[in-house]
C-alpha cells in the first residue's frame, strides 16, 4: 500500500536503527500522519565454493556490503475521505545495497589444507536482484558506478531485471577483486506494509546475489552459477 510519495536519503552504522525522524522522511499523505520512522541497516559477508574437479581447482567467492531500507509507522487522520478511519500502517520499504564486492580467491581444493593456486584466466560477474520476480522491477543505480541495469538470468526467478558488473581478467593470480566504492543500488518501489505489530515484525526487505564464475587453466575452462542466501534486513521491533 503506497501512503505517500517517498524521497530516500541518509545512511546509519551497520546494525542500528534510527528510532526518530530521520532528514528525508516520506512525506505523508493530506490525510495520514508520520508516528515514527527511520532506516535499518545490516553489514553483510557471505561467501560460497565452487569446486571443479576438470580444472583441479576450489573457487571462493565472497561478497560483502551494506543492506538498507527505510521504514516507517503511519497513523490516518479521521476525515470524511478516509471514513475517519484511525488505522495504522507499518512499511519497510525501498531496500539499498551499499558498496558491493566480489572477491574470488582459488585454491586446489575446498576444504582443511588447502593452498592457493592461480588460474590462467577468470571470467566473473556479481549480479543483485530481488524475489519480486518481476521483469519490470525498477532498479536505480548511484551516479558513476560500475555496475550496469538489465535483464538477467537468475537462479530464483528466471530472467528478470538486475544490476550486475562483469570483468574478464587475463592475470595469472589466485586472487581476484570487483569492487564498486560508493556504489548504491536501490530498489525504489518495493514496499512491505503490515497493519499489526506481529505481522510487522516478521516483515523483511531483502536483496538477491549471485555470481557467475568461468575459470581456465592451461586452456582448461570451467564455469559455475554461484548462488547466496537472500541478504535481509528486518522491521524493527
Amino acid at each position: 500500500m503506497k501512503l505517500f510519495s517517498r524521497r530516500i536519503s541518509g545512511l546509519i552504522l551497520a546494525a542500528t536503527l534510527a528510532s526518530t525522524c530521520v532528514t528525508a522522511t516520506p512525506a505523508a499523505a493530506a490525510d495520514t500522519k508520520i508516528l515514527a520512522s527511520g532506516v535499518v541497516s545490516k553489514y553483510i559477508s557471505a561467501a560460497t565454493n565452487f569446486s571443479s574437479s576438470d580444472i583441479g581447482r576450489c573457487l571462493v567467492s565472497t561478497l560483502t556490503g551494506t543492506v538498507k531500507a527505510n521504514w516507517s509507522v503511519v497513523q490516518m487522520v479521521p476525515s470524511y475521505t478516509n471514513g475517519y478511519s484511525t488505522a495504522i500502517y507499518y512499511s519497510l520499504y525501498a531496500p539499498k545495497l551499499y558498496n558491493p564486492k566480489l572477491v574470488v580467491l582459488v585454491y586446489d581444493k575446498c576444504g582443511s589444507g588447502r593452498v592457493p593456486k592461480n588460474l590462467t584466466q577468470l571470467t566473473f560477474r556479481q549480479s543483485y536482484y530481488t524475489t519480486v520476480c518481476s521483469a519490470n522491477t525498477s532498479i536505480g543505480l548511484s551516479v558513476g558506478t560500475g555496475l550496469t541495469v538489465g535483464l538477467s538470468v537468475t537462479p530464483s526467478c528466471g530472467k528478470v531485471k538486475a544490476a550486475s558488473r562483469s570483468s574478464n581478467s587475463h592475470t595469472v593470480t589466485s586472487v581476484y577483486y570487483q569492487s564498486n566504492t560508493g556504489t548504491i543500488v536501490t530498489w525504489p518501489e518495493l514496499e512491505k506494509t503490515a497493519t499489526t505489530t506481529s505481522t510487522a515484525a516478521a516483515m523483511k526487505a531483502c536483496v538477491d546475489p549471485y555470481v557467475y564464475v568461468n575459470a581456465e587453466v592451461h586452456g582448461k575452462f570451467d564455469n559455475a552459477h554461484v548462488n547466496f542466501d537472500k541478504q535481509c534486513v528486518s522491521y524493527p521491533g
